[in-house]
């Protein structure tokens, strides 16, 4: 029989060993992905991104001019797409034509015309009554109708008389008297005083001539002669002395 060798019994107890040992196998994990927890930063949003809003406004209607004619405050406006285009008067309840363009003739035109109005025209006329006393004692009432130019002539005539400077007339206390006693009058300045005071010198120029034509008796003179420091102006001042029918 043929002998085993050696060889044959040290490969078992290699083979032996070998498999009593354990084997390493090298595993290769897969690294998970870590999700970040930071936040993410929003990116601003710009111009072109932002929907723009547009607002679509009706067209701007251009401002009336205000009422500067006396005649409205007797009349309604009626209208037509925002624009006046007549008036309702307030006594007949006439509809009278008045547009921007034509004006306000017809509107004062159709007052001259109104029976109705010139009746409380009338009514309140009577309102304003002035007394005066006769020579025999008695009282009569009449109506008094206001008038720019007398008032005038008697604010010169005072200028004149108490020799007082033109701008007196412009001082405050004297508006508010003249605005106190008649709401009505249009105050002055003093230029136009100054004029009415020339106008009263011409009157009464004239009525100085028309008297001494008339006098028979003979004339005195006097003068006087006097400097204004103010001005630094002289002047003279002549005084008649005459006697007349009366």
């Amino acid at each position: 029989m043929p002998k085993q060798t050696g060889s044959g019994e040290g490969d078992l107890n290699a083979n032996v060993k070998s498999a009593s040992k354990p084997q390493i196998v090298p595993v290769i994990r897969k690294k998970k992905r870590v999700k970040s927890l930071a936040r993410k930063r929003t990116a601003t949003p710009t111009t072109a991104d932002v929907p723009i809003e547009t607002e679509i406004r009706p067209p701007a209607v251009p401002a009336e001019r205000k009422r500067t004619s006396v005649s409205w405050a007797e009349f309604d406006e009626i209208r037509n797409n925002g624009k006046v285009v007549s008036g309702k008067c307030k006594h007949c309840n006439a509809i009278i034509g008045a547009k921007s363009e034509n004006g306000t003739s017809a509107l004062t035109k159709h007052l001259k015309s109104c029976d109705v109005f010139k009746k409380k025209q009338k009514q309140v006329n009577q309102m304003y009554l002035k007394v005066c006393e006769k020579g025999d004692g008695s009282v009569a009432a009449y109506n008094f109708k206001f008038n720019q130019e007398v008032t005038h002539d008697c604010i010169a005539r005072m200028i004149i008389l108490h020799e007082l400077p033109f701008l007196f007339v412009e001082y405050i206390g004297f508006r508010r008297l003249l605005a106190s006693l008649q709401p009505n009058f249009k105050l002055v300045k003093r230029n136009t005083t100054k004029s009415d005071c020339m106008k009263v010198y011409e009157i009464e120029k004239k009525h100085l001539y028309e008297t001494f034509s008339k006098v028979q008796s003979r004339i005195s003179l006097t003068t006087d002669m006097w400097t204004c420091t103010t001005q630094n102006k002289g002047y003279m001042a002549l005084t008649a002395h005459y006697i007349d029918k009366e």
